[in-house]
């Protein structure tokens, strides 16, 4: 019998064990406990879904991939050829690391921002080229492009913005895909601010754009994502994806939620209204600052207090939201996914209970 660290030593090294155990550590959310920590859609999934699933017949079949490339591209609206279907956005964020990345190159991100394609490229054998955002966490177009060099391979941008919810506007976005060098845009939160440059992939085929299922039709369980890209980009990372690499079930999941757009959109509408009553109930709190958001959460800075320590007391009242870094050295802000009404008044009466606990008003 061969013990652990004996077998380590087959493992390539970055792969190697860190003890993080990233993917696996997010823990299940307790009966009776809302989690306003994730960025999920409370108002759910299509009920077409569970409809179609109870008694459909083909799941011993292997799903048509052509025909989900297909419905996507309908969604999109652009050609098929355009489309990557992939097992989540978090994978379509891999696939274009693993095609365009590799030892020396270098990636431009933006911070504060989401992570992952910086992980993944540096998993790749990339650098990260830092350009932080300015006071108002708006990109700072003019020091991306002093940054580039013949090594940049990709500038990528979330818009909006997690965790701050800011949108860029498509003029910035424009500035910088006109450098010719790869502009890979992250828009899961695209349906909550009515605004995405997909329709410019076709006339720039250095712009790529990310999309997912995930947070406007509530199908975070299910793990679709797609991208639109130049087809020779298109190709280039069929090459690497995996065969069946989007099951049945997630597969039927969407087709059922196209069918289903009104509803869902009329979900996403209750999201907004929400995000804005939030957004100005949590700014009557003094120890409270929020950032406008075009995402289903809303970023506050705390003035006053530990982000941590009110995220921990939060959480002591069955209520999780994000601590997070907005760019100051550690966790300076909280982020609140936009539930339901009633999950908007749990918080406020927790932050109230709070703000008495920790003497911060």
């Amino acid at each position: 019998m061969t013990d652990a660290t004996g077998i380590e030593r087959f493992i390539k090294p970055k792969y190697a064990p860190t003890g993080k155990g990233a993917p696996f550590s997010i823990p299940p959310t307790p009966p009776g406990v809302i989690n306003l920590a994730l960025n999920e859609n409370h108002y759910g999934a299509s009920p077409k879904i569970g409809e179609r699933l109870a008694n459909y017949p083909d799941l011993n079949l292997y799903p048509n991939a052509k025909e989900l490339q297909k419905l996507i591209a309908g969604y999109a609206g652009v050609a098929e050829e355009y489309v990557v279907p992939a097992n989540g956005g978090s994978q379509i964020l891999d696939l274009i690391a693993n095609a365009f990345v590799g030892d020396g190159d270098e990636v431009i991100h933006c911070p504060p921002t989401f992570h992952v394609f910086a992980q993944r490229a540096q998993f790749h054998g990339g650098s990260i080229v830092s350009v932080p955002r300015d006071e108002n966490f708006a990109v700072n177009v003019a020091a991306v492009k002093a940054a580039i060099t013949d090594k940049t391979k990709i500038i990528v941008i979330v818009n909006p913005n997690n965790p701050t919810g800011t949108l860029t506007s498509k003029k910035d976005i424009l500035e910088i895909v006109d450098t010719g060098v790869p502009v890979l845009l992250d828009e899961a939160y695209a349906e909550f601010a009515g605004e995405t440059v997909i329709d410019l992939v076709a006339k720039y085929d250095n712009l790529m754009v990310m999309r997912t299922f995930s947070k406007w039709a509530a199908l975070a369980g299910m793990r679709v994502g797609f991208a639109v890209v130049a087809p020779v980009i298109a190709q280039s990372i069929a090459r690497i994806t995996m065969p069946f690499f989007i099951d049945q079930i997630s597969a039927v999941a969407v087709q059922e939620s196209l069918k289903d757009i009104d509803y869902l959109m009329g979900n996403v509408k209750l999201i907004v209204e929400q995000r804005e009553r939030l957004s100005a109930e949590l700014g009557k709190f003094n120890f409270l600052k929020p950032y406008p958001s075009a995402g289903n959460f809303v970023c506050c800075a705390v003035t006053t207090g530990d982000a941590k320590q009110i995220q921990q007391a939060v959480a002591a009242r069955n209520i999780r939201i994000s601590a997070v870094d907005v760019g100051q050295g550690g966790p300076t802000a909280i982020r609140i996914t936009i539930g339901k009404p009633e999950h908007s008044d749990a918080l406020l009466k927790a932050l109230q209970e709070v703000a008495v606990e920790l003497n911060l008003s």
